[in-house]
């Protein structure tokens, strides 16, 4: 080998030093190296269609990856949208159950639990009182007027009772021009007749 034409040098391999001695070989039949080059040269060709085809088995999963990823964002938001959906539909529905749909007051289902509620505080020494009202004269404003304005006007009065009681009172309409109203812990006759004075106050407003 030292006499001969040769290469010799340290090839490094991540952590690990090699020594290589390249020499001449004896000629082949493949005159110039030619063989050894179409085989290289095959096996370079053959290493990087593997290399393509790996890149592009890659990517289309990849791909393939996104559109799954994108789909199970897509569904995931309508099923949170359905789900919000249903809870104010939910809501709704219970609101309705519970409440006058033309003024929004509670109805009689609601009137008749505060009614039973105040009997038992009222069993503990909290009073309370009960109101009644109808409106004078409401057949005549529907025969007149039309139905949409008797609305309108049912709408305005619901809205003058509440603004005479406290958070803890209860006014509901009980159907057509009624309506009642449960006074809880009622503080003493006088208390009672100040209320009653100004829902005949309100009442006798115009609209």
């Amino acid at each position: 080998l030292r006499g001969s034409m040769h290469w010799q040098s340290t090839v490094t391999l991540i952590d690990q030093h090699w020594g290589a001695i390249v020499t001449p070989t004896t000629p082949s039949r493949w005159n110039s190296g030619i063989g050894y080059a179409v085989v290289t040269l095959a096996t370079g060709l053959a290493m990087t269609a593997m290399i393509v085809a790996f890149l592009l088995v890659s990517v289309r999963r990849s791909i393939k990856l996104e559109g799954l990823t994108a789909s199970l964002r897509a569904t995931t938001e309508d099923l949170h949208r359905n789900t919000e959906d249903l809870n104010r539909n939910s809501r709704q529905i219970a609101h309705m159950a519970r409440h006058d749909a033309l003024t929004g007051l509670a109805n009689r289902l609601v009137f008749r639990e505060r009614i039973e509620e105040a009997i038992t505080r009222r069993r503990r020494g909290e009073p309370f009182a009960l109101f009644y009202l109808d409106l004078d004269h409401f057949k005549d404003v529907n025969d007149t007027l039309g139905h949409s304005a008797g609305d309108r006007l049912l709408c305005v009065v619901a809205e003058r009772i509440s603004s005479c009681l406290r958070a803890g009172d209860t006014v509901a309409r009980l159907g057509g021009d009624e309506f009642a109203i449960v006074l809880a812990n009622a503080e003493s006759p006088e208390f009672v007749a100040q209320i009653a004075e100004r829902l005949i106050k309100i009442g006798r407003a115009n609209v």
